[in-house]
Order: structure tokens, then sequence, then C-alpha cells
């Protein structure tokens, strides 16, 4: 007796058939589903780090910062960089929304979508921190959700070149958006803006021991590329450098603040060191096992191919 799938399939490709037809379709699915998910999981993270930041002021002392620049310690706050920082914080909140909208359509356009549901789920949370935030400074948490959303759609862009459809060209304007939104924001500045910068020197103009090293006042783009410190290896470059060359110490570095803070740390010397560098340390040694766990790897593997 011939078997059905026989019977209504050509025999010549009834094994292809099966696997393309039965398993690939709810295979790449759920690969979507997986790469959708992890864009929800990182907002779900950075929604719940932001629900517990009333409870900072309660953390302990050697889990603060040892040296922090509190807007309360000025008296004379600058207002001259609201405007520039209230475009940033406007443009983010119309960028997000907007991306959001795009992927609420693709929810239900052309049929309902998991993958897009879980995608919506991230960008519904990146738009609720921005409207409660209003972020003058640059927004870390959003910036990590928008990476992984970029990330995932491009993944799943990628993925579907083959079989692009009218709804993936909403994936091309998400991914624009997110594109802008992550420029906007590595343009902002770590130090709130209302701060008084009269002390700190300007980033790129001509260093002096009289002011402040520029890394009190960058922006997260300057940070991370370090090309604050490009007029002093210009000058460097140049001829030799002078005490009066170079930009006093940032103020988490300036001795005196280091020693009146230190003395007014209660217990014996070893507490108050552990109080003082408690986040240095645990970064330190979390960094120390990961080396410890990844060389020990490494020298198994080594032994393992010399073996065979």
């Amino acid at each position: 007796m011939i078997p059905l799938y026989d019977q209504v399939l050509p025999q010549t490709d009834n094994a292809f058939y099966f696997r393309q037809g039965h398993h690939q379709a709810p295979l790449d699915r759920f690969l979507s589903w997986i790469i959708a998910a992890f864009p929800a999981l990182v907002a779900l993270c950075a929604l719940l780090v932001r629900g517990c930041r009333p409870l900072l002021p309660y953390r302990p002392t050697w889990a603060k910062p040892f040296i922090e620049e509190l807007k309360e310690d000025w008296k004379i706050i600058n207002h001259d960089n609201k405007k520039h920082i209230a475009r940033s914080t406007t443009a983010l909140l119309v960028l997000v929304p907007i991306g959001l909208t795009l992927q609420v359509v693709k929810v239900a356009y052309p049929s309902f979508d998991q993958a897009a549901l879980l995608l919506a789920v991230a960008w519904a949370i990146a738009t609720l921190l921005v409207a409660i935030d209003r972020p003058m400074t640059a927004p870390v948490g959003l910036l990590v959700i928008i990476i992984s959303v970029l990330a995932a759609q491009a993944v799943l862009l990628i993925k579907a070149r083959s079989n692009i459809q009218i709804h993936d060209v909403l994936a091309v304007f998400e991914i624009v958006l997110a594109i802008i939104a992550i420029a906007i924001i590595i343009c902002m500045p770590l130090r709130d803006p209302q701060l008084p910068n009269q002390d700190i020197s300007p980033v790129y103009e001509i260093p002096t021991g009289e002011l402040r090293s520029p890394e009190d006042n960058l922006t997260l783009w300057q940070f991370m590329t370090v090309s604050w410190m490009s007029p002093l290896m210009s000058l460097g470059s140049v001829r030799q450098l002078n005490d009066e060359d170079v930009w006093s110490l940032s103020l988490e570095f300036q001795h005196r603040g280091l020693h009146d803070k230190f003395r007014e740390l209660k217990g014996s010397v070893v507490r108050r060191l552990l109080t003082a560098n408690g986040i240095d340390l645990i970064i330190i040694s979390l960094l120390g096992i990961l080396e410890s766990i990844a060389s020990t790897r490494s020298e198994h593997n080594q032994l393992y191919k010399g073996e065979y």
C-alpha cells in the first residue's frame, strides 16, 4: 500500500518537502522569537534597574562613589546648556515613540507576529523610560535597549533577505530611527549640564594647569574615543610638556578632596580602605576571576590539542 504522502507529493521531493515544510518553518519562527526576546529581556532589566533607583540613597557607603559632585554642593546653577540638552531630550521623546508605533504596526500587519510583539515590548519600555526621566545626561540604560533592538532588527532583516515583504520596510525605518537615537545619546554629556563648568577646561582647547581636566565634562562619545586627550598629545608632539601644560586632576582624583573624605570615615584603617574602595575591589576581583577562568580554559585546550 502506497503511503498517503507518496500519493500526494512527487517521489523525488518527499524528504526535502518534509524537512523544509514541516520542520524549517517552525524552526525559523522559534529562532525569530529567540532573537526578538533578547531586546525585551534587556529592556525589562533596564526597567528593573530604573525601578531600584529610589533605593540608591540607602545603599551602603562602600557601594557609593567615594567622591561625587552633587548639584546641592553648588549655589550657582548653570542654565546656559539647557537649550541644547532640551533639544536632545525632545528628539528622543519624538524618535522613540515613532519606533514603538512602527513596531506596533508590524505586530498586526499582515498577521499577528509574536516576535514583533517582543520587540514592541522593548520599544514600549524605552518610551516609558524617556517619558519618565526626560534625560539631560546620556541615558546608558536606554542606549543599551536601543542597541539591542537595532541588533535584533538587523539580524531578523538579514535572516529574511530571501523573502523580503512590504512590512519588512518598517524594520528598515526602525533601524534608521535606532541609529539616529544612538547618535543623539552618545553626543549627550555624562555630567549634569546645569552644574558650573568655569573651572573645567573645554574639550579640544589648549591645555592649561589652571583648569581641571576635560574628563570631568565629556560626552559619551568623547569618553569612549578618548578624543579629549588630542590637544595634550598634539602639544607633546611639538615640544616638551611642562607642569603648566597639563590640566589639574579630575575632581575625584584631587588629593585634598580624597584626604578630607577619607578622614571623615569611621573605623580602623583597613575598614576605611575597604569602605573607600569597595566598588573598585569588587570589579577587580570579578575581572581577576574571569581572567583565571579564561587562562585555565586556554591551558586546558592547549593540553587537549597536544594530546591529539
